[in-house]
């Protein structure tokens, strides 16, 4: 392996560097979006119950999007001007 990134030249350390670092990237998204984070069983649980029932309606949906971990950071974003949210 050592003979490949030597044959390379200085160019093969940069590209080592960046494969390196995209990895650790991937394996952080892995981690942090993993589905039991973003939308826990319970709360998809309540929100099938829901649709089966036939009892989904927008006072539903909202408490829903308010049990998601991620639904203070979307109040923020949703919040803020057009013009800053979409630069």
């Amino acid at each position: 392996m050592f003979e490949l990134l030597k044959a390379g030249g200085i160019l093969m350390v940069p590209i080592v560097a960046c494969s390196i670092l995209a990895l650790a990237i991937i394996l952080e998204r892995f981690w942090t979006l993993r589905a039991s984070r973003v939308a826990p069983s319970q709360t998809l649980n309540e929100l099938w119950r829901w649709i089966k029932k036939k009892e989904l309606n927008g006072r539903k949906l909202k408490r829903f999007r308010d049990l998601l971990p991620w639904a203070a950071f979307w109040r923020v974003v949703c919040s803020m001007p057009s013009t800053v949210a979409r630069s």
